[in-house]
This record gives C-alpha cells, structure tokens and sequence, in this order.
C-alpha cells in the first residue's frame, strides 16, 4: 500500500482499514453499525464536521516519523488500533460514570449500554 504522506490521505486509509476490519471481524451487525456510529463522534476519525486531531492519525504519524515500522500496512493496522482503543475507553468511561451525555447514550436507551458491554 502506497500512501501519499497528506493528511487527508492517511485519514482515508484509516477509515478504510477500519471499515474493512470491522466488516470482516465476526462482530454482530448492531456492534459494527454502533462502532461506526460512535467514530463519528467528536475527535474520532469518520467526523466530518470540523478539521479535527485525533489520536489514530497522531500515532500514524509518530510510527512514520520514528521509522519504527516501515510496512505501511502495518501502520495503518496500529493506528487503527489506537482508535479503536481510544474509543473503547471512552465508552466503558461514559458506562463507568454513568455520563447520560455521552456517546454511547446517544444511540442506546439506558439497557443497551449493559448488553453492549455483555458483548464485548
């Protein structure tokens, strides 16, 4: 995989990955359309709505300046990881905290939170 060192073309790859891995994992059909949802979020990597950090283009970019993967692939594989971590932690956050504001709440009345977390 080539990939043009731009940030909207590692931010493509990124959602690509994840959108591929999350297809193929085995994960249930309501777990895939939820975390999808939920990287639509703020700071996470499919928001659309402002020019935005986040986390999985940041260790994208650490792993290339470092040099300490020099597999393309493979980067893009870590990075996707880092997302996918860092929304993990929001979630059992929002869960742990009993937020009603977060995320998580936005899509799911007040039982799935439970089931979700049941699933994972």
């Amino acid at each position: 995989m080539a990939i043009i060192r731009t940030e909207e073309s590692a931010r493509n790859y990124l959602r690509q990955f994840l959108h591929n891995y999350l297809s193929s994992s085995g994960l249930n059909p309501e777990m895939q359309y939820f975390t999808i949802k939920l990287l639509h979020g703020k700071g996470k990597i499919y928001n659309e709505a402002e020019d935005h950090f986040n986390w999985s283009e940041f260790s994208f970019y650490i792993g290339q300046f470092i040099g300490h993967e020099k597999n393309l692939v493979n980067q893009i594989g870590f990075a996707a990881g880092v997302e996918l971590l860092l929304l993990a932690s929001d979630i059992i956050d929002d869960l742990a905290d009993g937020d009603r504001k977060g995320d998580i709440h936005k899509y799911w009345d007040n039982q799935k939170p439970l089931y979700f977390l049941m699933l994972c």
